[in-house]
């Protein structure tokens, strides 16, 4: 598309456009991709020696990154270490002696340049149509400063007002499905998803990471970006989209009047006043106008968790640390009491009355909501797993077990050296050192084993035969553990019916119910069973056992899903995904309109992470030393160390049927609210998924000492 641009001979000579002349030009007809090059050469003026510059990707930004080459040839730029965002730039910039490095060696960076697809009036941006959004966004959220170079025709109202696509990066396995889930998910803005191809056999684009790219196109305004965002992020498949939102500090614009810089301090945009509003809420009367008009979901998270803050505490010597509330006023206005200013706390029917004494005394009123009117906000927005663990807190706790109590053991093995049978001790590796050892196992084992095992081993004096001993009871600990593991997987296959389209799940609980499911169906009991497996493994067990196989994009609806889990917390939310597969398990199991949970008694915490053991995040291989480091960073106040799964002898990274790696997150404290460390990790660019499986099962079946609850 030819623009005519007039401007003066001197900047146009400035630009290497025109030639000089003894007599001004006349108007020149510039390309759109000359004015992409008049802000490319703008930007890179903003580059400094020293720099650690994120070279982006496209049209654009290949005429910055020529000029840095050019200035570093040239001498006038030196020691420039730049971090590509695509294998495309990473050739060019080799080309023109840029060095390079990458986001592990480099965390944070100085300044980006790139292009966008689209920039809203508050420098919100869509970005990826050239398909490498993913880690342009893992780039350029590391810098300092990031700016934009773009054509005049690249500015839009709102994101997706140009009729062009809104890039979503989403794994290959059952991309219809993924797509037409996000279809449904701006059905109101007229949405149509297409999967993106290239080349005369119309084959799936795909992207640097292995990864398809499915093709928004929108209507009508998608409204609040950061829902839709936070929207598209939740379904299990996608990696990433194209919304660059509150990144850009500087937007250079080149159209036919010259060039137009924009900068993100000059106004406060849709996000940054998101931000503020949060830290004024409840302390500055004046935001209240940004909250009526721009903050109405938001103002009903808060409500809804102040009210929890009232239902937690009944009695008049409580003294809250903060206690948040609204003042019985037409205009709702929010304010802060700190414990110490509160004299007196009284209770009347539904409302508190609280004394303040600081300077001079003043009473207000507090009214919390009424209990139907917290439930219909309750329902409308999404669980808030804190909001229910405060509520529940308030259930008696459960009688102290007596100091003489013990659980019944009902294990009865062979002893691994050939004397007769006895019952396994709770704890076998916690005897004491010496002759306590003889008295222990006497009580255990009962005379006549530990006499002749003593005997013939030389128990008590060989500590050695004592860890033989160890690692049998572990091996029968495990063989019990397998078994408790089968009778919950048998219970949970009761609730197969012929006719059912399944989810059948990953690991050593799930393979029982798979097992168990093919048993029936060869015996006739069961028939017209269609299995959707969440894993390679659980593909070639189901072939085996002769169930008949589909996957999501032919069946987006599933009637059950049989699964283990490695934690469950007390409200069902589950940790999944040690075995590998969270991602295909979410996916399957996020369709099922039941989801029945399988686990041993040992896999019951308090609150995820509570077991000490792995929560597993699947992240792509690009630069994942990066990502992992953002992530223990992350949850710091809890105590979280990241670390990559490997296996073999080589130390070599696990890898998933995604193609994707694994980093392990260890907790010693409580994450606190689950929904907000969800949410907090999907953000992050360069996860592709995490194991909590929040609000999905429906049914936990739990097999123990005492039998199935």
């Amino acid at each position: 598309m030819a623009i005519h641009f007039i401007g003066s001979e001197q900047s146009a000579m400035e630009k290497g456009i025109l030639a000089p002349s003894s007599s001004l030009p006349p108007p020149v007809i510039l390309t759109q991709d000359e004015l992409k090059k008049i802000a490319a050469y703008k930007a890179v003026e903003y580059v400094e020696s020293g720099m650690v510059l994120g070279l982006g990707t496209g049209s654009t930004a290949k005429h910055a990154v020529a000029r840095i080459g050019e200035l570093l040839h040239q001498g006038k730029l030196k020691n420039i270490v730049g971090i590509p965002t695509s294998k495309m730039t990473h050739e060019q910039a080799v080309s023109v002696g840029i060095p390079l490095s990458d986001l592990d060696s480099h965390p944070v960076l100085d300044l980006a340049i790139d292009g966008a697809d689209e920039v809203d009036p508050y420098l919100n941006l869509v970005k990826g149509r050239g398909g490498s959004l993913l880690r342009e966004k893992m780039v350029e959220g590391a810098c300092k400063k990031f700016v934009v170079i773009v054509d005049e025709t690249k500015m839009v109202k709102h994101l997706g007002g140009s009729g062009l696509a809104m890039p979503v990066e989403i794994i290959p396995f059952c991309w219809k499905f993924t797509a037409q889930r996000l279809q449904n998910l701006f059905e109101d803005a007229g949405c149509v998803a297409k999967l993106r191809t290239f080349g005369e056999k119309v084959e799936p684009f795909v992207t640097d990471n292995g990864n398809y790219i499915v093709d928004l196109y929108f209507k009508k305004d998608i409204g609040d970006l950061k829902v839709a965002s936070d929207s598209i992020l939740r379904l299990a498949g996608v990696v990433e989209h194209g919304m660059f939102l509150d990144m850009a500090t500087t937007v250079i614009i080149a159209g036919e009047l010259g060039v137009t810089v924009k900068n993100k301090y000059g106004f406060i945009g849709y996000n940054s006043m998101r931000q503020l509003t949060s830290i004024l809420v409840g302390s500055c009367k004046s935001a209240m106008e940004l909250w009526r008009k721009k903050e109405t979901v938001v103002l009903r998270t808060v409500l809804r968790q102040r009210w929890r803050e009232y239902h937690a505490f009944h009695s008049t010597d409580i003294k809250p640390d903060k206690l948040m509330g609204v003042i019985n006023s037409s205009s709702k206005t929010h304010f802060n009491v700190n414990k110490n200013d509160i004299t007196k706390v009284l209770l009347r029917n539904n409302e508190f009355t609280l004394l303040r004494q600081r300077q001079y005394s003043r009473e207000c009123t507090v009214r919390p909501w009424s209990h139907s009117q917290f439930m219909r906000n309750y329902c409308a927005n999404t669980r808030t797993p804190s909001l229910v663990r405060s509520i529940s807190s308030q259930a008696p706790k459960e009688p102290r077990k007596k100091a003489n109590e013990t659980k019944k053991d009902i294990s009865t093995v062979e002893d691994p050296f050939d004397s007769p049978t006895y019952n396994i001790p709770e704890k076998p590796l916690s005897f004491t050192e010496g002759s306590s050892y003889s008295l222990l196992i006497i009580a255990g084992l009962g005379v006549t084993a530990a006499s002749a095992y003593a005997v013939s081993k030389e128990f008590i004096f060989e500590p050695k035969e004592y860890k033989i001993f160890g690692k049998a009871l572990k091996r029968v600990q495990d063989d019990v553990e397998d078994e408790l593991k089968k009778i919950a997987a048998y219970k949970a296959v009761e609730y197969v019916e012929s006719g059912m389209v399944l989810g059948l799940g990953t690991g050593s609980t799930a393979k029982h119910a798979v097992a168990r499911i093919g048993e029936l169906l060869h015996q006739g009991k069961l028939k017209n069973i269609v299995g959707i497996p969440t894993s390679k493994m659980t593909h070639e067990q189901a072939v085996s056992v002769g169930i008949p196989l589909s996957d999501l994009d032919s069946h987006p609806v599933l009637d059950l899903a049989i699964d283990g889990a490695d934690e469950v917390d007390p409200y069902l939310n589950l940790v999944k995904g040690r075995g590998g597969s969270l991602l295909r398990e979410k996916m399957v199991e996020g369709a099922c309109k039941k989801f029945v949970v399988i686990v041993d008694e040992t896999k019951m915490v308090k609150h995820l992470g509570g077991s000490g053991l792995a929560m597993p995040v699947e992240i792509i291989p690009f630069c994942w030393k990066f990502t992992a480091q953002r992530l223990q960073n992350l949850f710091e106040d809890a105590g979280c160390v990241a670390k990559l799964r490997t296996f073999g002898e080589k130390v070599e990274p696990f890898v998933t049927d995604n193609g994707n790696y694994i980093v392990d997150l260890y907790f010693k404290k409580d994450i606190g609210d689950l929904k907000v460390a969800s949410d907090s990790i999907l953000r992050l660019a360069g996860v592709v998924e995490h194991g909590m499986f929040l609000d999905m099962a429906t049914t936990v079946i739990i097999a123990g000492e005492l039998g199935v609850t």
